[in-house]
C-alpha cells in the first residue's frame, strides 16, 4: 500500500488494517505497534488487538509478557 510519508509502497499487515478500521489506531503509518493480546498472530479479531508504543511492546515480549 502506498505510504505518502515514505513516498513508496510498504507492506500493510492485516492486523494493522483491522486495528485502524476499528479505531485502535488513527493513522495506518503511526509508530505505534499493534499487539495481539493472546499472542496468536493469526487471531486478528479487533478485541484481540491493542496499540502500544514500540518500546513498551518490545519490553513486553523481552520480559516474558510482563509490562514494565
Amino acid at each position: 500500500m502506498w505510504d505518502p510519508n515514505a513516498g513508496h509502497d510498504r507492506y500493510l499487515y492485516l492486523h494493522r488494517l483491522t486495528a485502524y478500521a476499528h479505531g485502535e489506531i488513527d493513522d495506518l503509518w503511526s509508530d505505534l505497534h499493534v499487539h495481539h493480546v493472546d499472542e496468536d498472530r493469526w487471531n486478528n479479531d479487533p478485541e484481540n488487538l491493542e496499540a502500544r508504543p514500540p518500546d513498551e511492546h518490545s519490553n513486553y515480549h523481552l520480559n516474558g509478557g510482563v509490562l514494565s
